[in-house]
């Protein structure tokens, strides 16, 4: 006795190209979904980035181009923004919900 193997990824092939609307409406979905995460994406960066606050010494720091004043200004940029990386994500994906207080 012998068992016939069934291969999903042969039978899915043979549905795309019976059917070629399928295989597009697949890759459509895909990618509009891609697109749309790298979309939110790139807002919550946006949003974060501009939560950040850079002070006149910052600016000077990063002027002289030495790595580690750079760094120094980075690490003062940066202290304590765990938050504002939520809040900027909550603000990209909800915008007219008011609920952290910003600034």
């Amino acid at each position: 006795m012998q068992v016939q193997q069934h291969s999903p990824t042969l039978a899915g092939f043979k549905t795309v190209f019976s059917r070629p609307s399928l295989g597009l409406a697949e890759i459509a979905w895909r990618w509009s979904f891609g697109f749309a995460t790298a979309l939110l994406l790139t807002f919550s960066v946006i949003e974060y980035l501009d939560s950040l606050p850079v002070t006149h010494r910052d600016e000077l720091l990063f002027r002289t181009r030495q790595p580690a004043l750079i760094s120094r200004a980075l690490a003062q940029i940066l202290r304590g923004s765990s938050l504002r990386v939520i809040e900027s994500c909550w603000r990209s994906r909800f915008p007219s919900r008011g609920y952290f207080s910003v600034r």
